[in-house]
């Protein structure tokens, strides 16, 4: 059985046990909770795939007390949820919905720039961080990219295409 919830669980325990700094409990939480979520689960609608990202936002601020706008992974992280959200609630198809979730995370780790941290090592810096993406929000950018590149691929593969 592929149950995605126990993977992710999974992968919330090797986070937690090699992961250093703040990132792997904060990390590690965000897989834990997005496994609860999807425990049972094989696979996955835009709405609940909305739902799993929200789950690990709600780990993550369980733990580090961030949100949207203090510079961290949430200000790329919220935006994908929500855009998924937003794709879910409008029909829109997977490979669009995708799209347009990696734009919203790229977007809101460039809005990062304008922000001075005050979370995390970067908050060391305070306004010399200004200029600066958030490195979490643009770590959690490039993931969705390379989710929706891989994503791409294989639906290219299916149709015959070669990658």
């Amino acid at each position: 059985k592929n149950d995605i919830g126990v993977f992710m669980i999974d992968c919330s325990k090797v986070i937690l046990q090699n992961g250093g700094g703040a990132s792997g409990p904060i990390c590690g939480t965000a897989f834990r909770q997005a496994g609860r979520y999807a425990k049972g689960k094989e696979q996955m609608s835009l709405r609940e795939l909305s739902e799993f990202f929200h789950a690990m936002v709600e780990g993550i601020q369980a733990v580090g007390g961030a949100k949207l706008g203090d510079k961290t992974l949430l200000d790329a992280l919220i935006p994908a949820a929500e855009s998924l959200k937003a794709s879910a609630s409008e029909g829109e198809h997977l490979p669009d919905a995708l799209k347009r979730c990696v734009e919203a995370a790229e977007k809101g780790a460039e809005s990062t720039k304008e922000i001075t941290a005050t979370k995390g090592r970067a908050s060391y810096l305070g306004n010399r961080s200004i200029g600066l993406c958030d490195a979490g929000a643009k770590a959690v950018s490039v993931i969705l990219k390379e989710i929706l590149r891989q994503f791409e691929w294989a639906a290219g593969k299916k149709g015959g295409e070669r990658g």
